[in-house]
């Protein structure tokens, strides 16, 4: 099972998880797009995730607090483990 404290173990892998939004930080770049950061947890911890415009943009209702399953790719950045995700599907 993927965990955020294991997501190291899937360096430039697809994974697929549920999370929780912990917290979102949208940022317009220098095209005028909106990225969002964000931090995600699940039970074992909390993890750092970017959403890129390209599938933000069909996601724009979502919220702190909300529980969601991803599809993503780890990566690194700054020295810090992190996952690109590339689908979102909030959950009820």
């Amino acid at each position: 099972m993927i965990t955020v404290n294991s997501i190291d173990s899937y360096m430039n892998r697809k994974i697929y998880m549920i999370v929780k939004i912990e917290s979102m930080k949208d940022v317009k770049t220098k095209n005028n797009d909106i990225i969002c950061f964000m931090k995600i947890s699940d039970e074992y911890g909390i993890a750092d995730a970017t959403v890129f415009s390209d599938v933000y943009k069909d996601y724009d209702n979502l919220q702190v607090g909300d529980i969601i399953q991803i599809y993503g790719r780890v990566n690194r950045r700054k020295g810090k483990d992190q996952i690109i995700i590339n689908n979102i599907k909030v959950l009820d």
